[in-house]
């Protein structure tokens, strides 16, 4: 009796550590498992908010540079509500540009100036990423020409070159963040006329008058 209770023993043991090797196991394939369709409903998910997002959207709401479509700040407003984006304090910088005569080496009057912002876009609901991104605007832009020419810096409102600048930004961070990189085809299958992406949400107003001398002066200074 006392073999045969020896024998059971160690038996009972073995048995109870395969248990334990199939219960690890069982584990292991259900936290796959469920990792798995986690990723799936994060995908499902991202998908919904990408086909609302195209919907929301209209033509006003891209402008088109060079074949390239750039979201308006109406479009990235759009945007930032319906995945719930939060944008971090914006930091802008700001650099003048000059245009040298090769042989006299002086400023040419077409001088002009560069604001660049660097902007963070935070998506809580998607594991808090975040992306970092620069976004430019210049008073040469197209965006600023008058009658196919670009006007002199000093007619230019400053605020308007700043708010470029950071919508440039702010839609560079969420292509970023891979939800507002929408192709030329997507955009046309969701039934918009990106023919009619011509306008803009604020204007800089009427040119202003020819700059004084002392104007020309001051710009001399700045870009000195």
């Amino acid at each position: 009796m006392k073999n045969e209770t020896e024998v059971f023993e160690g038996e009972y043991e073995e048995a109870s550590d395969t248990a334990l090797t199939v219960s690890r196991g069982s584990d292991l394939v259900l936290g796959t498992q469920a990792a798995h369709k986690a990723l799936q409903y994060r995908a499902q998910g991202l998908e919904a908010l990408r086909q609302a997002s195209i919907k929301a959207l209209s033509p006003k709401d891209f402008h088109n540079f060079g074949g390239n479509w750039w979201l308006q700040s109406s479009g990235v407003s759009k945007i930032v509500e319906i995945y719930g984006i939060h944008f971090n304090a914006p930091v802008f910088h700001k650099e003048w540009k000059a245009r040298f005569d090769e042989e006299t080496k002086e400023t040419i009057e077409k001088s002009h100036f560069v604001i660049k912002c660097d902007i963070q876009a935070i998506f809580p609901i998607d594991m808090g990423r975040s992306y970092t991104a620069t976004g430019s605007a210049s008073t040469n832009d197209p965006f600023f020409m008058r009658g196919g020419k670009s006007p002199h810096p000093l007619n230019v409102d400053e605020e308007d070159v700043r708010k470029k600048a950071e919508t440039n930004a702010r839609a560079r961070a969420l292509i970023g963040l891979g939800i507002a990189n929408f192709t030329p085809d997507e955009l046309s299958q969701a039934g918009l006329d990106t023919s009619k992406s011509t306008s803009h949400e604020y204007k800089t107003g009427a040119p202003k008058s020819e700059p004084t001398e002392k104007q020309f002066e001051l710009l001399d200074k700045l870009i000195g």
